[in-house]
């Protein structure tokens, strides 16, 4: 009688043993299931948020070159410009196009003052001690610098093989020294307003990269160069060679300056043809949406 007293008693404590695991089974498990609920519905309000924040970039947000910073001088600018899409005040307000010229002109960085592709207009300019790394001597004696005279050396002989001649450089590489000279005398010929529409003012100038190029036509004036074959050839093939046409007709409300056939500038192939595929026109905004951003690769 005892010893069955005492098994019951003994199968009675397995069974609390077992009843305890249970029990503490089921709550351990609970609480993974809670956790794991939580997690879920954490997930569920970090992805709802991520989605809104992606929904809100809409219009001009949703521009890679947007910049958060110039919205009220986007907005500005759309006023008075109600004619121009949302997405061209972006890049041309990036690019300071929003100012009157030479009141806050952007100085180049001194790390940055020889790269390939340059803005040097109204709203950036060189330091006044800036030279060119390297200049090298055309075959006409020209300075320009060394991928410049190569490619324009290309081009010129591509041309002949094709029936092309007279595409001769009237002017290149100007120091800032020269500019100066050379800008006052309009402005005593013509007024300031009037030099402002075809010459730069001192560390303004596209001359001082080295990379520009003057092309003349047969009597040896710039103006002459459009009325030519060589002319036509040029503007069809210059991008081929990492040339742009920098002042091109109808945009001179962006580039600042009048119409120029005859000024030719190099900024590398890559550049060059990027601008000719997309049909971009001026330099700043190749600038605006190529260098100072870069599309996303999809």
């Amino acid at each position: 009688m005892a010893k069955k007293k005492k098994r019951l008693r003994t199968d009675r404590l397995i069974l609390v043993i077992i009843g305890l695991v249970v029990v503490i089974g089921l709550v351990i498990g609970g609480i993974f299931l809670l956790k794991d609920h939580k997690k879920r519905n954490t997930d569920t309000a970090l992805d709802a948020s991520n989605n809104q924040e992606t929904e809100t970039k809409t219009g001009i947000e949703a521009l890679y070159y947007y910049e958060p910073e110039n919205q009220a001088r986007y907005e500005a600018y759309q006023a008075l410009h109600p004619e121009l899409a949302e997405e061209d005040v972006v890049w041309m307000v990036n690019v300071h196009l929003d100012e009157e010229p030479y009141t806050n002109l952007q100085v180049i960085p001194e790390s940055e003052e020889n790269n390939e592709v340059l803005l040097v207009n109204k709203h950036y300019c060189y330091r006044d001690e800036f030279e060119p790394a390297e200049l090298v001597e055309t075959q006409n004696g020209k300075l320009v610098t060394p991928n410049t005279k190569t490619a324009y050396e290309k081009m010129v002989a591509d041309a002949k093989a094709e029936g092309i001649t007279g595409i001769s450089a009237a002017s290149t590489y100007r120091s800032i020294d020269y500019q100066v000279g050379l800008y006052n005398r309009y402005v005593e010929r013509d007024g300031a307003e009037a030099a402002d529409t075809y010459s730069s003012r001192p560390a303004s100038s596209e001359h001082h990269t080295g990379r520009t190029i003057d092309l003349m036509g047969p009597d040896g004036t710039l103006e002459s160069f459009e009325s030519t074959k060589a002319c036509t050839w040029v503007h069809a093939n210059a991008y081929k060679y990492g040339f742009i046409i920098r002042y091109e007709q109808g945009y001179e409300d962006i580039t600042g300056y009048q119409y120029e056939p005859w000024h030719i500038t190099y900024v590398g192939v890559e550049a060059s043809t990027t601008m000719h595929d997309e049909g971009i026109h001026t330099l700043e905004e190749y600038y605006a949406k190529y260098v100072q951003h870069q599309p996303t690769q999809s």
